[in-house]
């Protein structure tokens, strides 16, 4: 009886958003992707091979994945080559801690296995400015993507009326996000 042919594998950029070990040899990775929203990958021996994803399974990590379906909703990681790894903000507890607070942000605002183009750039390009900072980031970059992470989940606040009785701000009326 012959073997089904392996399905054609599927070439994205994805940034590590989490894993998990499985056995002593390989891992799940969690990524996030433009095309594919939230997916679930496993990496057959990775756990055992510095060489073949060296830094590409480190959270927040860009990489170039090679990817394949697998059983249920698991893919299959083949390959994956860092393309960025950032460095600069691990060398950093604020800005490192920073960095998780995107990934799970955007992460657990991501749907599996459904389109997610707008908060993949927004990770993209937040893990990139939090690497290419020299300093602590202000409050202003944290409450900027949140905001964004939200409305493009499609859970935008509301910042034409109060939450509490409904009625329509107007004037000097700011919005705040402390009671």
């Amino acid at each position: 009886m012959a073997r089904a042919a392996r399905p054609p594998a599927r070439q994205l950029r994805a940034i590590v958003v989490g894993h998990v070990d499985l056995g002593e040899r390989d891992r799940i990775l969690r990524l996030l992707t433009a095309e594919l929203g939230r997916i679930s990958a496993i990496a057959r021996g990775a756990r055992g091979s510095r060489r073949r994803f060296a830094g590409a399974m480190d959270s927040g990590a860009l990489v170039a994945a090679s990817l394949r379906p697998g059983r249920g909703e698991l893919w299959v990681l083949d390959e994956a080559t860092l393309l960025e790894g950032r460095d600069r903000a691990r060398q950093d507890l604020l800005r490192l801690s920073l960095l998780a607070y995107a990934v799970e942000l955007c992460s657990s605002l991501a749907r599996t296995e459904h389109p997610e183009p707008r908060l993949f750039g927004l990770l993209e390009i937040a893990a990139l400015l939090i690497d290419a900072m020299t300093g602590a980031p202000g409050p202003a970059f944290r409450a900027g993507l949140e905001a964004k992470a939200l409305t493009f989940a499609g859970l935008a606040p509301s910042l034409e009326r109060c939450v509490v009785c409904g009625k329509g701000l107007g004037g000097a009326t700011r919005f705040s996000s402390l009671r």
